[in-house]
């Protein structure tokens, strides 16, 4: 298992975002901003290894930050693997150790690779603590997928400036609409 940390400047996750062919709606961050720590684990085949390295340089292109401390991480990712029994079932310890820590605090938790592409029902129905299921096809997607995970935990929290940000949001998509 391989354990990494990606500290994330959420200015530029926004703008780099925010200039991509992403469509996602732009991110909204708190007043007292500060980089989004992401840790990712890796689980599986060699080739989780490589997908790592590529969900980590898209990450930090965004302006994700990485770290190795799940407990200072405000993303968890999980790069999973479904072929491998013992990868399966060590996804699923993982998710439940995590479950104490996603309740004590905002956390956002994704399952990565081909576990999240070929069990995305099971992961769905179960009581999940899964905010982001990315496949291998979707990791180009993961950052804006995270920004708006984090932005729904906001809204959820009654972060003090939800109507602010539904407002704003409301404002972009009148001024993207062509008329």
């Amino acid at each position: 298992m391989k354990s990494d940390l990606i500290l994330i400047d959420r200015a530029a996750a926004r703008a780099t975002i925010s200039a991509s062919s992403v469509s996602a709606p732009a991110p909204m961050t708190p007043p007292s901003a500060q980089p989004y720590r992401v840790h990712i684990e890796t689980f599986g085949c060699q080739m989780n290894e490589y997908d790592s390295e590529l969900v980590r340089s898209l990450l930090h292109a965004a302006g994700f930050a990485l770290t190795d401390e799940k407990e200072w991480a405000d993303v968890i990712l999980l790069n999973t693997c479904a072929i491998r029994e013992n990868a399966h079932n060590k996804v699923y310890g993982h998710l439940a150790r995590l479950q104490p820590l996603k309740r004590r605090r905002n956390l956002v938790v994704g399952v990565l690779g081909c576990m999240a592409q070929n069990l995305k029902e099971e992961l769905i129905e179960s009581k999940s603590i899964v905010d982001v299921l990315v496949g291998p096809d979707g990791y180009r997607r993961l950052p804006a997928l995270i920004l708006q995970a984090i932005e729904a935990q906001w809204i959820a929290e009654g972060f003090p400036d939800a109507e602010r940000v539904e407002q704003i949001a409301d404002e972009k998509v009148s001024s993207a609409s062509p008329g």
